[in-house]
């Protein structure tokens, strides 16, 4: 059995046992009645209605979060960049990107909605949660560049920039890649609880309400449909991953 077919079979087999045990738990009510079941929560996908209202709100969710994780790329681009060539600002930026990362993120999304307007707290919150990773990511990344490497670049009196562009960034570009994959699934996070407090699209309103309304199966749906898509992207990012270590790697 090749590599991958082995993840897969153990990624099929942790799911079967996830599915079982939260069939378990939900058939016994150990954890209580608002754990729905698995075979609940499917018959609200199976409802025709149900499964648009959720499909729409999944995709509009998704949108936000890759708004908001390019938004946080873009910033931590140009933050790392800077870091990089003006070192003595290092420490402190990463301090504050720290600072940043340490908040929690429910009481990010009120200063978002002070700050923007109510319709942009899903993405900037998608784009406050995945910061730090994305931060760290590029930092690392443009530090990557191998010590000899770097000598070279100097003795043939390349600039800071020269070494930068021709050196760090594609060395850098597998570790950044790696940090899309821990980036996406924050922004979706992110996304959601923004969607709580500043907007009517998306699955975050869809759980208010059917919390509200102590409708369990279908705010356990639309939870599973927030993991699809952030699966489905957290895929992407992981394919991105692949072939930036394939080619630059």
């Amino acid at each position: 059995m090749t590599r991958a077919l082995r993840s897969s079979a153990y990624g099929a087999l942790g799911m079967v046992v996830v599915l079982a045990v939260w069939q378990l738990l939900a058939t016994t009510g150990t954890l209580g009645g608002a754990l729905t079941a698995p075979t609940v929560v499917a018959r609200v996908f199976g409802d025709a209605e149900e499964r648009s209202t959720l499909a729409q709100a999944a995709v509009a969710t998704g949108g936000e979060a890759v708004v908001g994780f390019g938004w946080s790329l873009l910033t931590a681009v140009v933050v790392g960049l800077l870091v990089t060539l003006v070192r003595p600002l290092r420490r402190g930026v990463d301090q504050l990107a720290t600072i940043e990362s340490a908040i929690p993120f429910l009481s990010l999304a009120p200063i978002m909605l002070a700050l923007v307007s109510r319709e942009h707290v899903p993405a900037a919150m998608a784009a406050a949660t995945a910061f730090f990773p994305l931060y760290v990511a590029v930092t690392a990344g443009l530090d990557a560049v191998s010590r000899s490497v770097a000598d070279l670049c100097t003795v043939l009196g390349a600039s800071r920039i020269d070494t930068l562009i021709r050196a760090r960034i594609p060395a850098g570009l597998p570790v950044i890649a790696t940090g899309f994959k821990v980036g996406m699934p924050l922004a979706i996070v992110g996304a959601v609880i923004g969607e709580w407090f500043g907007s009517s699209d998306g699955v975050g309103p869809i759980m208010l309400a059917a919390m509200r309304g102590y409708q369990m199966p279908t705010m356990w749906a639309a939870v599973v449909a927030t993991v699809l898509v952030a699966l489905v992207l957290y895929g992407v990012c992981a394919l991105l991953e692949a072939l930036v270590t394939h080619r630059f790697g």
